[in-house]
């Protein structure tokens, strides 16, 4: 499933969509843990939703 949609991501948006798609992925998950100690609640829920989308 993931594979079909990385596909049509590809066909529809280009293929460096991806590659900013898991590299956006990978920084928000650095700082998931930061932002949760030092930010209000609503913002770490806000980052959260960002990240698990896919």
């Amino acid at each position: 499933m993931e594979e079909k949609k990385r596909m049509i991501n590809n066909v529809t948006y280009g293929s460096t969509f991806n590659l900013r798609k898991d590299l956006d992925k990978q920084i928000l998950s650095r700082w998931k843990h930061v932002i949760s100690l030092g930010c209000n609640f609503s913002l770490v829920q806000e980052v959260l939703v960002v990240i698990n989308r896919d």
